[in-house]
């Protein structure tokens, strides 16, 4: 298998197969499958990841540091959790091309806690006024 395949591509290594006497060697065929990873997600030569951050972090801007594939540190600086945010060429491989890759997408959902009475009023206080 090579840097980029997906699942579903097939690898033939032909004449590497069963051989009964006096007949060619058949072929061996793998089928890739991959697996799902706990982090990242794959959308075509894309790598997509789906952190969440709190109401204050969304509000405020965040910064999201995550784990690549490849053991390196990534930290991102998310500004506007409704848009993505695109780091190009740290996606996967392409296939046939492996001087090339996707991009890394990070698309946010934003975690809102519980707030209690008093909270809820300070935060429209403050709200108001950036207005």
């Amino acid at each position: 298998a090579s840097r980029g395949m997906r699942s579903g591509s097939m690898v033939v290594a032909e004449g590497k197969g069963m051989q009964d006497p006096g007949q060619s060697p058949g072929d061996v065929i793998v089928t890739v499958k991959e697996i799902p990873h706990e982090t990242f997600e794959r959308e075509g030569d894309d790598l997509v990841v789906r952190p969440r951050i709190s109401m204050a972090d969304a509000l405020a801007g965040a910064t999201v540091t995550v784990t690549h594939v490849d053991g390196s540190s990534l930290s991102i600086e998310i500004d506007n959790p409704d848009e993505p945010t695109v780091v190009e060429g740290r996606g996967m491989p392409v296939a046939g091309d492996p001087e090339r890759c996707g991009n890394l997408v990070f698309r946010t959902s934003v975690y809102y806690a519980p707030l209690e009475p008093a909270q809820r009023e300070a935060l429209r206080a403050a709200l108001a006024q950036s207005a």
